[in-house]
C-alpha cells in the first residue's frame, strides 16, 4: 500500500509540477536540479494501516531553495490538516484555524508522551527500552498513536512530547 500511495501522490504532483524533484520514503530521489523538492511519506503508520487501526497519515512538504515553504499531514480517518504557508495559519477539515501552538505544560512530570517503536526494534530493543524507562520515570503518561498524526497532536498542543521511535 505504501508503494501504491507513493506512485499516486507523485503522479498527481508531477502532472502539475513536472520539473520538481521528489524525495519520498518509497522511491529513489529524483534529481531534476529543481529549486523545488516535494518531501513525501505516503503512508506513515503502515503497521497501523495493516491492522485497521485508524492512526495513519500522509505527510507532504515542499522545499524551495533549501527552505520548507509548505507542509501538510492528512489523517484520512479523522481530520485533514494543511499548512498552505507558515504565515497563513492552518486548515483543518477545510476550514481556516487559528495558528497552531504547542502545549503549555510547564514540566516534563506533567507531560503526555506519544511514542512508538521503529522497524529495527528487535535488533535495538535494549536501547529503545532504556529511553522508554528514562522517560517513564519523568513523565505523567504514555500514548502510542503511531505515524505523523502524532506530530500534529503536539503541534496543536493536545500532547506534550512525541518520541518518534522513542
Amino acid at each position: 500500500m505504501d508503494g501504491a500511495a507513493d506512485v499516486l501522490i507523485r503522479r498527481i504532483l508531477r502532472r502539475r509540477f513536472p520539473s520538481h524533484d521528489f524525495l519520498t520514503e518509497e522511491s529513489p530521489p529524483t534529481n531534476n536540479r529543481s529549486d523545488f523538492k516535494w518531501i513525501i511519506d505516503p503512508l506513515d503508520g503502515t503497521t497501523n494501516y495493516a491492522h485497521h487501526y485508524p492512526q495513519v497519515g500522509v505527510s507532504i512538504g515542499l522545499e524551495h531553495g533549501g527552505r520548507i515553504v509548505l507542509g501538510g499531514v492528512y489523517d484520512p480517518f479523522r481530520m485533514n490538516f494543511s499548512g498552505p504557508k507558515k504565515e497563513r495559519g492552518v486548515l483543518r477539515q477545510g476550514k481556516r484555524q487559528r495558528r497552531l501552538s504547542i502545549s503549555a505544560t510547564p514540566r516534563l512530570s506533567g507531560a503526555l508522551l506519544l511514542t512508538g517503536f521503529p522497524y529495527d526494534r528487535r535488533e535495538r530493543a535494549d536501547l529503545y527500552l532504556s529511553y522508554l524507562k528514562a522517560f517513564m520515570m519523568r513523565i505523567q503518561g504514555f500514548a502510542a498513536p503511531g505515524g505523523c498524526v502524532g506530530f500534529l497532536l503536539v503541534a496543536c498542543g493536545r500532547v506534550d512530547v512525541i518520541g518518534s521511535g522513542v
